[in-house]
């Protein structure tokens, strides 16, 4: 049985792909970024909270926004945690997509066609990731705005 590893694919055959790929990998980085970037918002809001003097007003402000604290910093995860989930299927439909071709190379058709549905069912739920990754990174935004705007307005009362 011949290995899939030394067969040689011409580049034009995927290169399309790799292209299209590297723009949704960049647009799950960008909300990976910023998923993060907004749960180090929160870290100094809580610092500064906590460390500034008249620290009482500040910390009685942040107990009155504790659910909204809680949702924004979850919600923040989950977005980190399915924008990277993305990465992985979106690396692993490049490894389908190649051995998909190196299949068809060979004559291999039910190989081929076994690579293909693993292929459709990874595209799917990486196209599932990247709506849901956005969707919990605008709730956690959100509840960030809405966090920093009450502790800020009562904190000014």
């Amino acid at each position: 049985m011949k290995t899939r590893i030394g067969i040689r694919i011409d580049d034009r055959r995927f290169k399309p792909d790799m292209d299209l790929l590297d723009r949704y990998v960049a647009y799950s980085a960008e909300l990976l970024r910023l998923a993060l970037l907004g749960m180090a918002g929160y870290g100094f809001l809580l610092k500064e909270a906590f460390s500034a003097s008249g620290a009482g007003a500040l910390s009685a402000s942040l107990h009155k926004t504790r659910w909204s604290l809680i949702v924004g910093i979850i919600s923040l995860g989950i977005s980190a945690a399915i924008a990277l989930q993305h990465r992985i299927y979106a690396t692993d439909v490049v490894a389908c997509i190649i051995a998909n071709l190196r299949y068809r190379v060979q004559k291999n058709q039910p190989k081929a066609n076994e690579e293909a549905q693993e292929l459709r069912l990874k595209l799917k739920l990486s196209a599932l990731f990247l709506p849901l990754s956005a969707l919990f990174l605008w709730l956690g935004a959100a509840a960030i705005a809405f966090t920093f705007a009450r502790v800020l307005w009562t904190a000014s009362l």
